[in-house]
């Protein structure tokens, strides 16, 4: 199998699968999709080298190839197996940039980064990845700043507008600018009770039919759980988390998994009727941190533990 470094040669490749080649891939997608040829390059980029690549020609980057696979709901990860060293050794910066955002080590993920913009090619997709981790960042300091620059890396491929109106009227969206577009609005227009089932809607089927949205999907049913509870909702953010949970487990994922089981537990504290239930629930409370442990996820862990003590009185790391 032919390979070029720092992307694939597209004639010469093939799945494995039915001995297609990756133009064939993508183009039988497309069409078994019923996806016009402009909506689906569209801001990821320009017509010549799209009908180019639909053709079998030229050299197909990894990351471009990840989006247009996002777009037609399709998991990337099923073709990383096809990856060159260099375009795997950028896959897996991203995924460890990722990993270390989610477990709060900010530094480590900052430097990462930064060695990441220096070695990856200088176009819009993978400078829209640095500045929206950059926002990501940003965003614990200053989320109104934060919030602009994840409007400025989203519009690097898609406005706001655009995206609203493809989601409404079903048009092809990659789960990279649905979670772009989801934290802008967590940043500067937060999405209000009504919207978030109807969201989650969405994006359950897309997750259960597809496995594609996942970060997307568990972060939104995160934040609607976690307003719940903050506004004193209590029977329905723990039916939110009790859902999520089985649909964690079942599929083998560990989004906010800690954080689901702790929400639930701190729910339906306010809800106890008997001792047996408040032992059941510091239980719970017991798991979730020595979860958030097993994960790596110490900040997750600590915060845990603070609450507990300071809301409930609970040494649960005793």
């Amino acid at each position: 199998m032919e390979r070029k470094r720092g992307g694939f040669y597209m004639k010469n490749e093939t799945i494995g699968l039915q001995g297609m080649e990756l133009s064939e891939v993508i183009r039988e997608l497309r069409i078994e999709q019923k996806v016009a040829q402009a909506e689906l390059y569209e801001g990821l980029c320009g017509r010549k080298v799209y009908f180019r690549l639909e053709g079998g020609e030229g050299n197909l980057d990894e990351l471009l190839w990840e989006r247009l696979m996002s777009r037609l709901h399709i998991q990337y990860k099923l073709f990383e197996i096809m990856l060159g060293d260099e375009d795997f050794w950028k896959k897996e910066c991203r995924r460890r940039i990722n990993r270390l955002i989610r477990q709060k080590k900010w530094e480590e993920a900052g430097l990462l980064l930064e060695e990441y913009r220096e070695k990856a090619p200088e176009d819009a997709l993978h400078e829209q990845y640095v500045r929206s981790r950059q926002a990501q960042l940003l965003k614990n300091t200053d989320r109104d700043k934060a919030g602009e620059l994840f409007q400025e890396a989203l519009e690097l491929t898609m406005t706001i507008p655009e995206l609203e109106k493809r989601r409404k009227g079903s048009g092809v969206v990659s789960e990279e600018e649905m979670w772009m577009y989801l934290e802008y609005r967590d940043c500067k227009q937060p999405l209000s009770m009504d919207e978030y089932p109807v969201l989650l809607k969405e994006m359950e089927w897309m997750f259960l039919e597809n496995q594609i949205y996942a970060e997307c999907y568990f972060e939104t049913a995160f934040q609607y759980a976690r307003k719940l509870l903050e506004q004193e909702f209590y029977v329905q953010c723990s039916n939110v988390c009790e859902k999520t949970i089985q649909i964690l487990k079942d599929n083998i994922k560990r989004f906010h998994l800690a954080e689901f089981y702790f929400m639930e537990a701190a729910a339906k504290m306010r809800l106890r009727h008997t001792n047996e239930e408040e032992r059941e629930l510091f239980q719970q409370c017991k798991m979730a941190y020595y979860v958030s442990l097993s994960f790596m996820e110490e900040e997750t862990a600590k915060e845990i533990e603070r609450y507990s003590r300071e809301e409930y009185g609970w040494h649960i790391t005793g």
